[in-house]
C-alpha cells in the first residue's frame, strides 16, 4: 500500500506521537529546578472513564510513566455514557420549586464545608454518580495495588459528553463519584480547572501536542478577537462495542484557549475486532459508516466556525485504535483532503498515540503532575511566567539551558494552567 505524500510522514512516526522522540524523553530541570523533593517524590496519576471501560496510568517527575489498570465497565455504565452522549437538555420553566431551593442550599453548604478542607460526601448522590464510582473504586483498588501505595487524589479524562457540559464541580457526577470513591475532589475554587478534560486534550498532551502552542501571558493577557485562531481536533474512539466520534475546537489567543465549538456521538460497535478470519464485508460497512460520521463532522465544523485552521487533526483512541482497518479510515481521509475534496481545508494531520489504550490515562495523569508542581515552578518566560502559561508539557523535549535566575511562585500567588 502507497500512502499519500499528506499522511505518510506523520503517520510513520505514530509511535512518537508524531513528534520527534525527545518529546517523551527525560524532563529537564530549566522550569523544575525549585519544585521541592516532597512534591517530586509524588506519583501523579490519571483515571480515563473511557466509553466502555476504565483506564489509569501514573506519570513521573522524570517524564516516565506507566499504564496500572484497565477495568472492564458494566452494562449499566455503558448505558450511562451512552445516554450522555445523546443527551438532549430538556426545557423547563424559570421559576424553582421548593425542593429545588432546599437542594441548593444542601450544595451550598457541602461546598462550604469542602473549601474548609472537608471531604463530604454527597448526602444524595446521583445514579450517574454511583455508576461512575463503581469503576472508579475498581480503577483506585487496582492502581493501589500495582503501586504499592494508596492513592489520594487523581485527574480524570472521560468523552466530551452534552449532558455535562454545563454541570458545576458541586453536582458534577464525577466529582461526586470521586469522593464515593474515597478520593480528593476538584474544588469549584481551584483557578480555572474543570473537574475532567475531554479525551481529546488528554491524548493530545500524551502525543506531545496541544490544541494552542501557548504564547503571552496569564497575568498580562493581550486577548484580541482578530489574534484568534480557530483549531479543531477530530477524535475516533474504537472500542470493541461502541465507537465514539467527537470534535473539539479552540480559539487559539495569545494566552489561554477558549472552547468553544464541541459535539460527539456514540454508535455500537461490532463486538468483535478485525482478523484474518473476519468477514471483509462487515468491516468494510464500519469503515464505509465511520468515514461518512468523519465526513459529515468536518463539513459541519467548516460550517459553523469561520476562519478556521485549514489543517485538520485526526486522533485515533480506545483499544480498537491502532486496526489496520482504521488506518484504512485514515488512507481514505487523507485522500480526501489531498484531492480538495473537503471544503475549507488544506491537509489532514493524524495522530497515533503510542498506546491507544492507554493514552487518555496518560495525558490525564500528567495533568495530575502539573496541579502538583506548578506551584514551585520556576519564575522565568521559559517556565509559564513572561511569555507562557503552564503546561503539562513543561520541560519536556528542551534542551537545558543550564542555571537561570528564578525564584518559586509564592503560595498564596494563582496559579494558571494551560491544557
Amino acid at each position: 500500500m502507497k500512502w499519500p505524500r499528506a499522511s505518510w510522514g506523520l503517520l510513520a512516526l505514530a509511535s512518537g506521537g508524531v513528534l520527534p522522540p525527545t518529546a517523551h524523553g527525560q524532563r529537564t530541570e530549566r522550569c523544575l529546578a525549585c519544585v521541592p523533593e516532597h512534591v517530586r517524590d509524588q506519583v501523579a496519576v490519571g483515571f480515563d472513564l473511557g466509553q466502555s471501560y476504565g483506564t489509569s496510568a501514573a506519570y513521573f517527575h522524570n517524564g516516565s510513566a506507566i499504564k496500572l489498570a484497565k477495568v472492564t465497565a458494566s452494562s449499566r455504565y455503558k448505558a450511562l455514557i451512552r445516554n450522555a452522549a445523546q443527551f438532549e437538555p430538556p426545557h423547563t420553566n424559570e421559576s424553582q420549586s421548593l425542593e429545588q431551593y432546599f437542594q441548593q442550599f444542601i450544595h451550598s453548604a457541602t461546598r462550604f464545608l469542602r473549601i474548609l478542607g472537608f471531604h463530604i460526601s454527597p448526602l444524595d448522590p446521583s445514579e450517574a454518580a454511583i455508576i461512575l464510582a463503581d469503576v472508579i473504586l475498581a480503577l483506585k483498588e487496582e492502581s493501589e495495588a500495582a503501586l504499592g501505595m494508596p492513592i489520594a487524589s487523581v485527574s480524570v479524562a472521560a468523552p466530551w459528553l452534552r449532558a455535562w457540559q454545563n454541570e458545576t464541580p458541586d453536582t458534577h457526577p464525577i466529582n461526586e463519584a470521586l469522593l464515593l470513591a474515597g478520593l480528593k475532589p476538584f474544588s469549584s475554587v481551584e483557578i480555572e480547572q474543570p473537574v475532567y478534560i475531554t479525551e481529546t486534550q488528554a491524548i493530545l498532551l500524551a502525543s506531545g501536542r496541544q490544541f494552542c502552542q501557548p504564547s503571552g501571558s496569564y497575568e498580562h493577557p493581550r486577548q484580541n478577537e482578530d489574534e484568534a485562531r480557530n483549531q479543531a481536533v477530530f477524535l475516533i474512539s474504537y472500542t470493541k462495542d461502541t465507537v465514539y466520534t467527537g470534535i473539539q475546537s479552540a480559539q487559539c489567543f495569545p494566552t489561554n484557549p477558549r472552547y468553544e465549538v464541541t459535539r460527539g456521538r456514540l454508535t455500537n460497535g461490532g463486538n468483535v475486532f478485525p482478523d484474518e478470519n473476519s468477514n471483509p464485508v462487515f468491516w468494510s460497512n464500519e469503515m464505509v459508516f465511520i468515514i461518512h460520521d468523519l465526513i459529515e463532522d468536518f463539513t459541519w465544523y467548516n460550517e459553523q466556525v469561520a476562519g478556521s485552521n485549514r489543517t485538520g487533526i485526526l486522533i485515533f483512541a480506545g483499544e480498537g485504535g491502532d486496526l489496520p482497518a482504521l488506518q484504512e479510515v485514515a488512507l481514505e481521509m487523507v485522500e480526501l483532503f489531498d484531492s480538495g475534496t473537503m471544503k475549507g481545508y488544506r491537509d489532514l494531520q493524524v495522530i497515533q498515540p503510542e498506546n491507544t489504550t492507554f493514552a487518555a490515562a496518560k495525558g490525564a495523569a500528567m495533568w495530575s503532575r502539573l496541579r502538583l508542581e506548578a506551584a514551585h515552578y520556576c519564575r522565568t518566560s521559559e517556565c509559564g511566567r513572561g511569555d507562557q502559561p503552564f503546561s503539562p508539557l513543561d520541560g519536556i523535549g528542551q534542551e537545558s539551558c543550564g542555571s537561570t535566575p528564578s525564584s518559586s511562585i509564592d503560595d498564596d500567588e494563582d496559579v494558571w494552567l494551560d491544557i
